[in-house]
């Protein structure tokens, strides 16, 4: 059945299907299938943003000499994370270590996304430019390191999931398609 559903997911997300598609075509593959159909549109969505952010970070950083500030956001509604919305607006550049561990998507179902700017788009629109020093912390939770930033305005503690603790250009993609089958389908 994860097989099937892998499929189905890998010709339906470059294609620009959508999530009410894919369920439609789930349902009328598998027969048996129980899943409800909220848990098969979350699993399409968590899939749709991991994949697009995968071709998002691989362009942004071919485009770094022209757009070396990224600038983190969140869909602002009643269902964000508020964690997200913390990181909404934030600017920081490119190498900022920052960016290793909160490109997104830093959940499952997250919505969040990554703009790039240059310098004069940066002073055009009067942002400001970040930095992680002294606000990224890598903590120990099950044996796992799981980064913490400080936001310097909410004074909150953010931390991606522990499932999406990693760097988004070292993870093969492959590893992430099992993560994301499995957390909604086991």
């Amino acid at each position: 059945m994860k097989q099937t559903i892998l499929k189905i997911l890998q010709q339906q997300i470059p294609s620009g299907q959508t999530a009410h598609n894919f369920t439609k075509i789930i349902k009328n593959n598998l027969d048996n299938i129980t899943i409800p159909k909220t848990q098969l549109e979350a699993l399409y969505h968590t899939y749709h943003t991991y994949y697009y952010s995968h071709i998002r970070y691989k362009q942004m950083y071919g485009n770094i000499t022209f757009r070396q500030f990224w600038q983190y956001e969140a869909v602002i509604d009643p269902s964000t994370n508020p964690l997200h919305k913390a990181l909404d607006g934030k600017v920081l550049k490119f190498n900022d270590p920052f960016w290793q561990f909160f490109f997104p998507p830093n959940d499952y179902n997250c919505r969040c996304s990554v703009r790039a700017f240059n310098e004069r788009d940066i002073q055009r629109k009067n942002l400001i430019v970040e930095t992680s020093k002294n606000k990224l912390f890598i903590t120990k939770t099950n044996n796992k390191d799981i980064p913490v930033f400080i936001d310097d305005n909410t004074g909150l503690n953010i931390s991606p999931h522990t499932d999406w603790c990693f760097n988004i250009s070292e993870k093969p993609f492959v590893e992430v398609e099992t993560m994301i089958l499995n957390h909604y389908l086991n």
